[in-house]
């Protein structure tokens, strides 16, 4: 019932049809008097399709029926399987791989390092111990990610929402966590006897949930930066070439927000530029730090933010105006000089450990917080309920007399 209509599409298929002679000429009119006819018939046969499947419901044999029931039962037992090998498959490869790693990392410091460290130390404990701490560093990242990553994420949250999967995905996560704690407990064995090494691997995974939360903050920020490193190369050939993304007759070019622009503080979609102009922002630079590529329509653009616009000779021209500030405006921004500016998070400073709210910068600065530079980690927008941290740099679009008294 919900699929007895036709819609614009059968147009272009008939029309290409017609054009490449395969078709007869009469098809084009019969689409669009089907699509016509459908258009209206449609939401009548939906509202229809529920009363109808009560009736065939009364009138259908139960032999009939049961089949059905058991068709629709199997099409969900095989979507679960296939969400079940994209489980099963991430599980196999995430614990062969970390017992691997493990493995190897275990075997290089019994016969390696430790005979290393041993020289450098001549107390035999103290250097056990030593070689011990180093292995289990170098193995934690590996160890974390097999009790902590999740499992295709996707294929996992189908399982879940099943309630009978409960027990078999938690079986999953109880073998993840016992892999972790054998290698852990295999480390010390290796270099003590069985029965300290025991002790000692309880005492260190007490530890270890004690302080699971701040562990895994370090893990993700170490992920992080990982694949930042990994992918720059990319990243940066990407910005290199960006020309090369220019389509046929239109090219790229850079603007600069002008101070004063009613473009100011604005989301694109607000602004609708696409829609009205026809150029895409391919990429904003915000500052020496901030870059923003292919920015969603929820960003919003400041004074001296240098976009990177995609479309034609004329459609430039129409946005280069588009962003141009008003007479009655620029009179007004040669008293107010608004500026992107960096300020740093010192001790004793008002900010420290407040929210930005908190802090009022907004009404201080008649400005706002639109970078926060954090341990090599940028967080770009953030939430008004972010606290400011010692050595954060903030970055702050506002009235540069105001910023200047504020700090």
């Amino acid at each position: 019932m919900s699929m007895g209509q036709i819609g614009e599409f059968s147009f272009i298929i008939a029309t290409l049809g017609v054009t490449l002679n395969v078709t007869s000429n009469y098809l084009y009119p019969i689409a669009v008097a089907v699509s016509a006819l459908t258009t209206f018939s449609t939401p009548y046969m939906i509202k229809a399709a529920g009363p109808l499947y009560n009736k065939l419901e009364n009138i259908l044999p139960d032999k009939w029926l049961k089949t059905l029931v058991r068709n629709s039962t199997g099409a969900q037992t095989i979507n679960s399987a296939g969400d079940w090998q994209l489980v099963l498959r991430s599980f196999i490869l995430i614990s062969v791989f970390t017992l691997l790693i493990a493995a190897g990392i275990i075997v290089l410091f019994v016969e390696v390092v430790h005979d290393m460290a041993l020289t450098k130390i001549d107390n035999y404990f103290w250097g056990t111990i030593l070689t011990v701490a180093t292995c289990l560093f170098a193995i934690s990242p590996f160890l974390w990610a097999l009790v902590m990553r999740k499992l295709q994420p996707k294929s996992f949250a189908n399982l879940w929402a099943n309630k009978r999967y409960h027990g078999p995905l938690l079986l999953l996560r109880l073998i993840r966590v016992g892999m972790a704690i054998a290698i852990i407990t295999a480390t010390f064995i290796v270099f003590f006897p069985i029965g300290y090494a025991i002790s000692s691997a309880i005492v260190l995974i007490a530890i270890v949930l004690f302080f699971a939360k701040k562990i895994h903050a370090f893990y993700l920020r170490l992920e992080t930066r990982f694949f930042y490193n990994f992918n720059q190369r990319e990243i940066v050939e990407a910005r290199i070439n960006r020309k090369e993304l220019a389509p046929w007759d239109a090219h790229i070019a850079q603007y600069i927000l002008p101070v004063g622009s009613h473009c100011m503080g604005k989301t694109l979609e607000e602004l609708a530029i696409r829609e009205k102009i026809g150029v895409n922002i391919a990429m904003i630079k915000r500052g020496e730090i901030f870059t923003i590529v292919a920015p969603a329509r929820h960003e919003r653009i400041y004074p001296g933010d240098r976009m990177f616009v995609i479309g034609t000779d004329e459609q430039l021209d129409a946005f280069k105006q588009f962003i141009q500030p008003d007479a009655g405006q620029q009179e007004l921004d040669e008293q107010h000089e608004i500026v992107l500016k960096k300020i740093i998070v010192r001790e004793g400073a008002f900010m420290l450990d407040k929210t930005i709210r908190e802090s009022a910068i907004r009404e201080k600065t008649q400005g706002l917080v639109v970078g926060i530079e954090r341990g090599g980690r940028r967080i770009l927008n953030p939430e008004s309920d972010t606290v400011f941290e010692i050595n954060d740099k903030v970055w702050i679009v506002g009235e540069a007399d105001l910023i200047d008294k504020m700090y």
